[in-house]
């Protein structure tokens, strides 16, 4: 009853209404879920960028021992200064998050606590660390083969 006492114009701005709101909720929910997706794949990206000096210390480390191991070459030092440039990287990007963490208070990012992590196992297994501990090794077994 009351919608045949309306004039025409009302009628059609009431219809046009009811179809536009269900559109507009919609349009806000694919918007808000294309943003959250949009913000996760900045963050992995972010994440890769810090696991970059990671994977290129699991590349030189292993060359790094077998150059100690093998006492003959020479590049080892060479590889050092490579070794110790992706450390220093490492280093300022973990520092970096880690600043850009508190002032926002955000601690979701997943790729940065993974380099962190693996950071904190390579610093381990150093260079110069591997070299005092094989020379460390080197000079018991010396003293071994002269109680001999």
């Amino acid at each position: 009853m009351i919608f045949n006492n309306m004039k025409i114009t009302t009628k059609l701005t009431i219809s046009s209404a009811a179809f536009l709101v269900p559109i507009a909720v919609m349009l806000y929910l694919v918007i808000s879920v294309s943003t959250t997706s949009i913000q996760s794949a900045k963050n992995e990206l972010k994440g890769i960028a810090r696991l970059k000096p990671v994977v290129e210390l699991l590349r030189l480390i292993p060359r790094h021992i077998g150059m100690v191991i093998d006492s003959t070459s020479k590049d080892a030092s060479a590889l050092n200064g490579e070794i110790e440039q992706q450390f220093n990287t490492l280093t300022e990007l973990l520092e970096s998050d880690s600043v850009q963490e508190r002032r926002s208070g955000d601690n979701t990012n997943r790729g940065a606590s993974l380099a962190a992590a693996s950071y904190n196992m390579l610093k381990a297994i150093k260079p110069g660390d591997i070299e005092e501990t094989l020379e460390q090794e080197r000079e018991k077994a010396r003293k071994w083969e002269k109680n001999l």
